[in-house]
């Protein structure tokens, strides 16, 4: 089910609002703004249509002005040609701005007095002509990104060129309101919720940002609002090398890192609940996988297809070791070990189960040996029985 959102249709004199309920795809194309229902301190304006945006003035507000104390993220979309003069000036949370390819000018003090305006992206291959104050008075060290092969000219360009920092990077936003944005400077994809939580959608040949599938290093993805990630998401992904998913995910599709074949390390969070077929299949470089769920989450039997599991080091929470080593597909890796400070009970006297890995039950140096078999749980309790005692 789309979540609910609420939507303020706002004239453009911005002196009163209509608010009625819609899901995503009954938004319109006029200004408007969206927020999360429920958390109205987490507001996103949008501006969308195919018009010139009308100037304003200190005396007749732009748009959403009524909720400028709480308008964090700005995206104009696709259509619209101008920024109006005043439109966004004063906006005192508003942190990121984003500016669609069709955008040719901004107007006088458009985003003047933002003073927490730390992150401007403009889509478009040629700088928008800009007022001198269009951003007077934001910070210092304010960022920049524009679209590859596009940087020089921005940094030629008058009032673009003042922003302390230039970068080049790709950008998109899905259709299930996931915004994302490469930056090439550290080879980084990041993808966030912009309604504050997003269920990524199944993609059946590519992602909107799978063209950069040979040069993604790593993934930034915000904590505590991706619930789920698509089908296909991230597969042949060659050059990334660790993966961190977020707090918060509770699904991982189809597919969705399969023949990342540089992939070294992944760590799932705790909470998460499924890894559909062939999630990882053909990860050949993978070497240390971790599980922060004290619950083993149910994984489809090719999850881990192809992957050579003698290599890879399973790495699960303390006193969870049983738990994976019964559980189907988990017990299959060769090497299954306890997070940190693992040792079992006081006065063991150094001894500690570090693991479970296919081998006979023997003690090398201070460390036990169990084998991976239906008995593994049992054998355990019976270790730390028995090391409680020494």
């Amino acid at each position: 089910m789309k979540p609910l959102i609420t939507r303020c249709l706002l004239t453009l004199v911005a002196t009163a609002a209509v608010c009625t309920q819609t899901t995503h795809s009954q938004l319109p194309a006029y200004p408007y703004i969206i927020w999360q229902e429920g958390v109205a301190d987490s507001i996103m304006l949008l501006v969308s249509g195919r018009v010139d945006m009308n100037d304003y003035s200190p005396e007749l507000p732009g748009p959403g002005t009524i909720f400028k104390e709480h308008v964090q993220t700005l995206l104009v979309t696709e259509g619209v040609k101008s920024i109006g003069a005043y439109a966004f000036r004063g906006f005192a949370r508003l942190t990121s701005a984003t500016l669609a390819g069709t955008v040719e000018k901004v107007g006088s003090h458009a985003f003047s007095d933002c003073a927490q305006l730390r992150y401007v992206r403009v889509n478009s291959l040629v700088p928008p002509a800009a007022a001198a104050d269009a951003f007077q008075m934001i910070p210092t060290d304010a960022t920049l990104s524009v679209p590859r092969g596009a940087l020089s000219a921005y940094a030629a360009a008058p009032v673009w060129r003042n922003f302390a920092r230039i970068i080049t990077s790709h950008y998109g936003m899905t259709t299930d309101m996931i915004r994302w944005e490469y930056d090439d400077t550290t080879a980084t994809l990041h993808l966030t919720a912009v309604l504050g939580e997003a269920y990524m959608r199944d993609y059946t040949y590519i992602a909107p940002w799978g063209e950069l599938c040979e040069e993604v290093k790593a993934l930034g993805l915000e904590k505590h609002s991706l619930r789920r990630i698509g089908e296909r998401a991230f597969v042949g992904f060659v050059a990334l090398d660790a993966v961190t998913l977020p707090n918060g995910l509770l699904h991982i599709g189809r597919k969705a890192f399969a023949d990342c074949t540089g992939l070294r390390s992944v760590a799932l969070p705790d909470g998460l609940k499924t890894i559909d077929s062939e999630a990882f299949a053909r990860c050949y470089g993978l070497k240390v996988l971790t599980v922060e769920s004290a619950i083993p989450p149910v994984a489809a039997a090719d999850a881990f297809s192809e992957v050579p599991l003698s290599d890879v080091t399973l790495i699960v929470p303390r006193g969870a070791l049983p738990a994976y080593a019964e559980a189907p597909v988990w017990r299959d890796f060769m090497h299954l070990t306890e997070a940190a400070d693992s040792s079992l009970a006081e006065g063991a006297r150094g001894y500690a189960v570090v693991g479970v890995t296919r081998c006979p039950p023997v003690v090398v140096g201070a460390n036990l040996c169990i084998r991976t078999d239906r008995r593994a749980a049992a054998t355990y309790s019976f270790f730390r029985s028995l090391l409680a005692t020494l």
